[in-house]
């Protein structure tokens, strides 16, 4: 896939597996493996939506760039370097790379003010030690994502807060620290249609205003065509293609990223309007369990795949450049597939 010339990214997985211990169905131990040798790269000022259905790895892949799990093979970059593990250097990267959660009504403490919330992380990750200073950095933030006046917000509890304020207070916690990057997981599945498209314009506002890089991670492939620059499409643990946003749209190359563009609403309808979706796409997402403890030598996607052949069940099919865009499918790897090949219309 192409990248932007001579640039470094800002973030980078390299060949990265993630292996959990678990219990089979008959009580024996087994190795259930979520991620399976992923790379990908984040530059500055980029949007990359991970895409998938649940039980497809996309959000162990944000907790591995969030160094909440330790990768079994492979390891994380930040500008180049790996990412130290110490004390230090966790420290250090905190301070340039936030995530914001999935949930807000979680993640935020609800017997502390939102300056308390704040001017903790503030202290934690910047220089910033007085008490004016951290206050400055405070309400700065809370100004970053709209909530004015930034002194009256400040004084007030998570409880007295709607759904789309604590999610936009949860992205100012991440702000205060001026990081470089953000890992949104899932930042608009809990809050209602009507408030989700502000959020994602907040992020895409916040990109340009702050030059951030950003991870969106979504089962919602529509919202991600609405904010992405790049999308890369999740299934089993593996990437099985990524392109750019429109390319990728206008023409899948695999046909799973086909059938979650089968059932995903166009984002261009609902450009005039307070709402991206239809409000249900948590319920109408595929929900056909991925066994990812079975390590299948051919393409995982083969037994649900309308376009599989016999060697799909045989050889797994490496993730390669086609035309520019990376593709993990025989059907665009081989030379008796080409022949056969039908453009996908959507």
């Amino acid at each position: 896939m192409k990248c932007p010339a001579g640039d470094v990214p800002v973030l980078e997985a390299v060949g990265v597996s993630q292996e959990f211990v678990g219990k089979s169905s008959t009580g024996h131990r087994t190795r259930i493996r979520a991620i399976r040798d992923v790379s990908l790269r984040l530059f500055r000022r980029q949007i990359i939506a991970v895409v998938g259905e649940s039980g497809s790895g996309k959000t162990t892949l944000a907790r591995l760039f969030s160094l909440l799990y330790r990768p079994t093979r492979g390891e994380i970059r930040f500008q180049g370097e790996p990412v130290r593990r110490d004390r230090r250097g966790r420290a250090a990267y905190y301070a340039e790379v936030q995530m914001i959660f999935q949930d807000p009504f979680g993640s935020l403490n609800h017997l502390k003010t939102l300056r308390h919330i704040i001017g903790r992380a503030v202290r934690l990750h910047t220089g910033a030690r007085t008490r004016s200073d951290v206050i400055t950095r405070v309400h700065e933030a809370l100004e970053k994502v709209s909530l004015t006046p930034p002194d009256d917000y400040a004084q007030r509890y998570p409880s007295d807060l709607s759904g789309g304020q604590r999610q936009r207070v949860a992205i100012a916690r991440a702000l205060a620290m001026n990081p470089a990057v953000l890992l949104a997981d899932e930042p608009t599945s809990m809050l209602d249609a009507s408030i989700r498209l502000d959020v994602l314009n907040l992020l895409a506002d916040l990109r340009d205003q702050e030059d951030l890089a950003m991870l969106y991670i979504t089962h919602d492939i529509a919202s991600a065509r609405y904010l992405s620059d790049v999308i890369a499409v999740m299934y089993a643990g593996e990437i099985v293609e990524q392109a750019p946003t429109e390319e990728l749209i206008a023409e899948p190359l695999h046909p799973y990223t086909w059938l979650l563009l089968q059932s995903a609403p166009n984002p261009q309808h609902y450009k005039g309007n307070q709402s991206i979706g239809s409000g249900d796409e948590e319920d109408s997402e595929e929900t056909e369990p991925v066994d990812v403890a079975v390590d299948l030598p051919g393409c995982r996607f083969a037994t649900r795949c309308p376009r599989a052949m016999n060697l799909c069940a045989d050889e797994r099919p490496p993730l390669v450049d086609v035309g520019g865009r990376s593709v993990a499918c025989w059907l665009h790897l081989t030379d008796d597939a080409r022949p056969n090949r039908t453009k996908i219309e959507i």
